[in-house]
């Protein structure tokens, strides 16, 4: 296949003598050096066109272009779904990235830390699945954080109510109950965060304060990044989420602290994290 131009493939037929079982080999050039081999079972997929592959290369004065290369309808199939396990270990490592915020020596803790990461990947790529416009997996962490902090506050008021019955009320008026509360399921999560929408925009001229950081966090910064929806400023870090992420998750304004109390500068708090 020396000569062959690149988008063209040879199929050859043989049947494995020990096995036996069919198998089919397909030579594949995708472009005008390397050819890819693979082996398959008879029954395994079609060699007839398939979606074709988009070759992305520079041109001469450095603008993109995207030339269709032909392949087989099998070969189509195995690209689509081969790097599943890529993209969920990315969501996993570098968006979410459990291990890099819960630094840890004990190596129980740790597996136990990958463990949740997994889960919850794996329930955020469900819904993904369903809603393709979905919100990312980092915003996806703060609302499941958010719902297990209410779930746990309460479960501890009732507990606490639960207490003060036993001691007013005689032990032969007492009907014990048990209320077992855990996390909000993920499908009311999500149906919570559909029913209060949040976009953002970004001003091209004015700035605006960042509610959050003034009104929790007592620093003064600007901000380009404004919420439509309630008309108030929320800053990003660098991977894009920062406080406008704790206002999708809270699905509120933060309420304003008392008159009176002092505010920094951004950049004071800048220099106290990178002291010179």
């Amino acid at each position: 296949m020396a000569q062959f131009p690149g988008g063209t493939w040879i199929t050859l037929e043989g049947r494995a003598q020990k096995e036996g079982v069919d198998l089919v080999c397909i030579g594949y050039k995708y472009n005008k050096k390397k050819v890819l081999t693979f082996v398959l079972t008879r029954g395994a997929g079609s060699s007839e066109d398939g979606e074709p592959y988009h070759a992305r290369f520079p041109d001469k004065f450095g603008n993109l272009c995207i030339r269709q290369v032909a392949r087989p309808k099998v070969l189509s199939t195995y690209f689509k779904h081969s790097n599943v396990v890529d993209l969920h270990n990315q969501a996993r490592q570098f968006d979410l990235a459990l291990e890099k915020k819960w630094i840890t020596q004990n190596g129980y803790f740790r597996l136990y830390t990958t463990l949740l990461g997994m889960t919850v990947t794996d329930t955020w790529k469900l819904l993904k699945k369903n809603d393709p416009k979905y919100v990312t997996v980092a915003e996806f962490a703060d609302i499941l954080a958010n719902e297990m902090i209410i779930d746990a506050q309460t479960q501890e008021e009732q507990e606490k109510a639960d207490e003060r019955a036993k001691e007013t009320t005689s032990l032969s008026e007492v009907i014990l109950t048990a209320a077992v509360s855990t996390v909000s399921s993920v499908t009311e999560a999500s149906q919570a965060m559909h029913n209060t929408t949040h976009t953002r925009e970004i001003l091209k001229r004015n700035q605006l304060r960042c509610i959050w950081c003034s009104r929790v966090n007592l620093v003064e910064r600007k901000t380009t990044m404004r919420c439509k929806e309630c008309n108030k400023g929320f800053c990003r870090d660098g991977s894009g989420n920062g406080c406008w992420s704790h206002h999708v998750a809270s699905g509120g304004v933060p309420s304003a602290p008392k008159k009176g109390t002092k505010k920094r500068l951004a950049n004071e708090v800048e220099d106290e994290e990178d002291p010179v």
